[in-house]
């Protein structure tokens, strides 16, 4: 796999990962503005530091739960993260990083 194709996988799920926090907020009717928001716990709105901004990674080392309030986040914003990242993931690497892949995901 070339640094190219790896740089892209990352790319992918940086924006999966930004795109789940925004389709939730959306989903809840959340008044903030989705360009102007950075990411914050949802119960505390304590401002998220780098490392919780990858919630793939974040919600297993975090264990399910929030650093500062320890209140629990839900599996299901895990699981369509996890979705998210796969099927942009797995368009890339059916059309074998073709332009065309790139415009389906």
């Amino acid at each position: 796999m070339k640094f190219t194709e790896i740089a892209i996988i990352i790319a992918y799920y940086i924006i999966s990962a930004f795109a789940t926090t925004d389709i939730l907020r959306l989903l809840k009717g959340s008044s903030t503005p989705v360009l102007q928001a950075g990411c914050f716990c949802p119960v505390c709105n304590h401002k998220l530091g780098l490392f919780e901004q990858f919630p793939i990674i974040s919600y297993f080392f975090r264990k399910g739960r929030c650093k500062y309030c320890k209140s629990k986040i839900p599996v299901s914003n895990l699981y369509f993260e996890i979705f998210l990242s796969v099927s942009l993931i797995a368009i890339s690497l059916l059309s074998n990083f073709s332009f065309t892949g790139y415009l389906i995901s």
